[in-house]
């Protein structure tokens, strides 16, 4: 029976070295198991544990739908942009926003499974840099993104999709949805307002955005279709089959290891930096932290840390069932039944406590009851704890580069 109870470089850079040129702001799909080839010799250790089995689990019932959904909800967001584009109705910009708070939903899931082609390509074993183009957070820039709008860049995609990822991703794309009025985020001495070009497409601005979401969400779609496609395809037997001559994973260990780390996303991501930056409880240096959290204008940070939340349970136990296979299951399997309930306790305290916080938006907890965002961070604080030694040390595996030497 189941218990329960590179710009990812750049990123953790940003935490420890302040953020002055930056603006940060669950129901799990399952389907059926496809044949993931032919995987090493060695599935086991001396625990008995299966790890091929468990990689496969997590590939086939976990990460693979997840990709899956992300696709559906890209393909809706864009033939919403598309209506709204189109029409500039009121309603068709509502049906806009729901697919974008759809689609973000998704992704924050997929947050937590930077593994293989989602990864960065100088840091994670088959990497193709995906989550950068898809989601450039905490690299933001609104300016930027009203200079497109003046450029018109975006007017066409195949010289677009070269444009720099933070005008062009899920972040850029609330932006274009969720501003209101005519105003931009550029300086007064920037060249769209010292040179007045702003000013000429001011009477227009509400088509350029929709089109210029149209063209984002076009975009979007595209590197959700590649992500989807290699998990259906070459990259799902490469995950399971580990340490075969095919793999891009020199041996089983590695795999273990690509997913260990994807966990990490909670610490120093979740907890730190969308949590403890508004907070002020994480330093950013001389620069000073934002006041505002990850989602700075459609005011989703709430649901997307949520969503972080939803997909490490999917990731540490393997989903739901009986037959879900996790790394809690290992755990047990290795005698350390009190590490494994102590981290599904913690996750579980964290899931209450976000749920305890009952303000809409966590921009107005952080402002009329900080406190119970506090309760949210030691919360994850107290998981971090266990991730960091008892759960690498009991299962052999290695810290992320980014975490080794971090005492928080």
């Amino acid at each position: 029976m189941k218990h329960r109870t590179s710009l990812a470089l750049a990123f953790l850079a940003v935490i420890g070295t302040g953020y002055a040129c930056v603006e940060s702001s669950n129901e799990l799909i399952s389907t059926g198991a496809a044949t993931a080839g032919t995987g090493p010799a060695t599935t086991g250790g001396d625990d008995g544990f299966n790890r091929q089995a468990m990689l496969q689990h997590l590939a086939e019932t976990v990460i693979r739908p997840e990709t899956q959904a992300f696709a559906e909800a890209t393909k809706t967001l864009e033939n919403a942009t598309v209506a709204y584009r189109s029409s500039l109705s009121a309603a068709d910009l509502d049906a806009a926003r729901d697919a974008w708070r759809n689609a973000m939903n998704a992704w924050q899931r997929l947050e937590m499974m930077q593994i293989g082609p989602a990864g960065a390509s100088d840091s994670v074993l088959g990497g193709a840099d995906l989550r950068d183009e898809i989601y450039s957070w905490p690299l933001i820039n609104k300016c930027r993104v009203d200079q497109e709008l003046v450029e018109g860049a975006y007017q066409n995609e195949g010289t677009f999709a070269s444009e720099a990822v933070n005008v062009r991703g899920l972040d850029a794309l609330e932006y274009l949805l969720f501003q209101e009025g005519t105003q931009n985020a550029c300086a007064p001495q920037n060249d769209i307002n010292a040179q007045g070009t702003w000013s000429t497409i001011v009477a227009e601005v509400d088509q350029r955005r929709a089109d210029y979401a149209a063209a984002v969400a076009s975009i979007l779609d595209g590197h959700a279709t590649q992500l989807r496609n290699a998990w259906e395809g070459s990259f799902l037997p490469a995950y399971v089959g580990a340490g075969s001559d095919t793999s891009v994973y020199p041996s089983q260990r590695d795999a273990l290891n690509a997913t260990s780390d994807a966990l990490f996303y909670l610490e120093k991501q979740t907890k730190d930096a969308k949590l403890g930056v508004p907070l002020a409880i994480i330093d950013c240096g001389a620069a000073g932290c934002p006041d505002t959290p990850e989602s700075k204008v459609a005011l989703h940070s709430k649901q997307q840390i949520q969503q972080n939340i939803a997909g490490f349970r999917a990731l540490f136990t393997g989903g739901v069932g009986e037959d879900a296979l996790g790394f809690d299951d290992w755990l047990r399997a290795a005698g350390a039944e009190d590490v494994a309930d102590a981290m599904l306790a913690d996750l579980g305290s964290a899931e209450a406590a976000l749920l305890a916080i009952d303000e809409p938006t966590l921009t107005e907890a952080l402002a009329e009851d900080p406190a119970s965002v506090t309760a949210l961070f030691d919360a994850l604080s107290e998981l971090a704890v266990h991730l960091k030694t008892d759960f690498v040390t009991v299962l052999d595996l290695e810290l992320p580069a980014a975490v080794e030497g971090d005492n928080d």
